[in-house]
């Protein structure tokens, strides 16, 4: 069964990969206008028998807008596959493989909500649902999540925290926090777009 989780991921990443990198050399069409993703690593905690444990991970993280209709707002629907690897320890001597992802629907505002965002800084927010597998065990259950998207050295940021609300027995997932790179066909064109329409503002002014 965790072959299987982990093979899904596997090739989920790779077709997410190829259809972003089919996208970026092409004009941009309905994905590109749309999509975009995030790499990185993530840290996942869950308790069992009333002790806090970590998982530590990978997760390729693709969003699609569903409203795209403004600059600086967005609906979207957002996936964020793990792969993780849990050391066995005091606390939970089992060391184990993990793969599990929440699907959530997000409100985003400001930096990169949508293609033509303004914003140097971005704040979202939404809820969904999540299936995890873990030490043999199926979970599944509601998820909360929230984060901020920001400029940093030319290249755009996330942080995104999930709270998680599932219980199955003496286990349950409790909270997960992961930092993550931002990519897409668009993302660089739109840092340099921002820096000479800020660049004109004044003589906009000056225009009217």
């Amino acid at each position: 069964m965790i072959k299987k989780g982990v093979s899904f991921c596997i090739l989920g990443c790779l077709l997410c990969s190829f259809i972003f990198k089919s996208e970026a050399q092409e004009a941009p069409g309905f994905l590109s206008k749309r999509t975009k993703a995030s790499v990185g690593p993530v840290a996942r905690f869950y308790w069992n028998d009333l002790e806090l444990n970590g998982i530590y991970g990978l997760s390729f993280s693709p969003q699609f807008n569903l409203i795209n209709n403004f600059s600086d707002v967005s609906l979207s629907l957002d996936l964020e596959p793990v792969i993780g690897y849990h050391p066995g320890n005091d606390a939970d001597p089992v060391s184990f493989i993990y793969a599990g992802s929440p699907a959530t629907l997000n409100l985003n505002i400001g930096h990169l909500a949508t293609k033509d965002f303004r914003s140097d800084m971005g704040i979202f927010f939404g809820g969904g649902y999540s299936a995890d597998y873990i030490r043999d065990t199926l979970m599944l259950g509601p998820v909360a999540t929230t984060g901020l998207r920001w400029w940093m050295a030319g290249r755009s940021f996330t942080i995104r925290y999930h709270i998680y609300f599932t219980e199955q027995d003496d286990l349950n997932f409790a909270h997960s926090i992961g930092i993550f790179y931002n990519f897409g066909p668009w993302i660089q064109l739109n840092r340099r777009n921002n820096k000479l329409s800020k660049f004109a503002r004044p003589f906009r002014k000056d225009l009217n």
